[in-house]
């Protein structure tokens, strides 16, 4: 197993990559200067607790991988920084049919589409899905990761 240090630096470097970020623009990201990031991604920086609790929920947005090491590299726990998935409450049928229009409607603003056109893709787009049997976990990884995606 990859001590946590490595982890992390392998973790940081393959984040940047992903975004096309260098060390200077990942430092202007957490706020912190270039040279103390270079620091932190090789390991050698402990920030205080309140740039931990900042750093493991920053970069947990963008990979939870990196929030947990974070968390582990300064002996602290995902669950007791707060970064576990929380459970989500069931909603009532009215609270879910505007939790979908509203998305809906987000969805076709964001795609330059009619409210329509969005519904009824959505709704082909989910039943496909269903029968294939993807999770909407797994739908919204696969379109991160597809060719193209913003």
């Amino acid at each position: 197993m990859m001590n946590a240090p490595a982890r992390l630096m392998d973790l940081l470097v393959a984040w940047r990559t992903r975004e096309d970020w260098t060390q200077e623009d990942a430092a202007e990201f957490l706020y912190i200067s270039a040279r103390v990031y270079g620091l932190f991604e090789r390991g050698r920086w402990r920030p205080s607790a309140r740039e931990i609790h900042f750093f493991a929920h920053t970069l947990g947005g963008f990979d939870p991988a990196l929030g947990e090491a974070v968390a582990c590299l300064f002996g602290m726990t995902p669950e007791a920084l707060g970064l576990g998935r929380q459970p989500v409450p069931a909603l009532t049928d009215a609270h879910a049919r505007a939790a979908y229009d509203a998305s809906v409607y987000a969805a076709a603003e964001e795609a330059r589409l009619t409210p329509t056109v969005a519904r009824a893709f959505a709704a082909s787009l989910l039943a496909r899905l269903r029968a294939s049997g993807i999770t909407l976990d797994q739908a919204a990884q696969l379109a991160g990761a597809a060719p193209g995606a913003e």
